[in-house]
């Protein structure tokens, strides 16, 4: 395996390169992380590649949904130099290339994807226009949502999806409750309320306190299936019902997957 020599600063350059080519594929790596990936390099050595890649998955991977598009990455950025070809083969139009590239994952195929120079001023691209055309929902990209897999979508479409589903409304019911409150078109005499209005005018009512039946929406429950094989399905989800039901305080949400965890105390918070 060749990862580039240390006493050249080449795996250094490696390694910072491999940070930016996680944060194109969604994954949250800062440049503290970046440091720590680099001195784990150092630690274990490079000699074993099963190491340095669990080295680098311990201090650059935070969350569990993104351990396989870590492994994956890992796999193809840090090899011998046939997988270099590879990776050129798959930027020609070949019959090989496009088929090697179908077998990534999208976030994986994103991030392996050429970057613009640093500063550089280039014209919009049709594909940069696309994404531009989500953010306003065109219709055509109304009705490619719809049928869009979301396991399919690339870090980006799925970041813009989260982003709409967070403006989806959820109209929960509406009953009314056991409890009161005052209302002009009430249907119940307040008595309380006349009693001490009397008490204050000498007898004289002015007006008769009514009481009318307090509405609220209808308790929400959520079971969230979080497994591997749904997690992108169930960020969506959460990311939805976190923003829908804002407003709504009668709300419990569980995930489940191996245990049965609490989210409640999270829908709490504003972000």
């Amino acid at each position: 395996m060749l990862l580039g020599d240390a006493r050249s600063g080449k795996l250094a350059d490696n390694i910072a390169g491999f940070g930016r080519a996680l944060r194109r594929a969604g994954v949250k790596v800062d440049s503290q992380r970046i440091g720590l990936a680099k001195e784990a390099a150092l630690a274990v050595g490079i000699s074993e590649r099963e190491d340095l890649g669990a080295a680098f998955e311990a201090v650059m991977i935070s969350c569990e949904q993104d351990r396989l598009v870590f492994r994956e990455l890992f796999d193809i950025y840090f090899q011998d130099p046939k997988v270099a070809n590879k990776l050129l083969a798959q930027l020609l139009p070949s019959a090989e290339g496009k088929a090697e590239s179908s077998k990534r994952r999208p976030r994986v195929r994103e991030a392996l994807a050429p970057q613009k120079t640093f500063g550089q001023q280039a014209k919009p691209t049709t594909e940069d226009q696309k994404v531009e055309f989500d953010a306003v929902m065109t219709a055509s990209d109304i009705e490619r949502l719809q049928h869009a897999d979301f396991n399919a979508l690339s870090a980006t479409e799925y970041r813009l999806v989260e982003r709409l589903a967070r403006d989806i409304k959820l109209p929960l019911p509406m009953f009314a409750s056991r409890r009161s409150r005052p209302s002009r078109s009430g249907t119940r005499m307040h008595w309380p309320g006349v009693m001490h209005q009397a008490a204050r005018t000498g007898g004289e009512l002015i007006h008769l306190p009514r009481l009318a039946r307090r509405e609220q929406a209808l308790p929400l429950l959520v079971l969230v299936d979080v497994s591997g094989s749904m997690e992108r399905y169930a960020r969506l989800l959460l990311a939805f019902l976190h923003a829908a039901t804002r407003r709504h305080p009668q709300r419990d949400v569980f995930a489940f997957g191996m245990h049965l965890t609490d989210l409640t105390p999270a829908f709490r918070r504003a972000d």
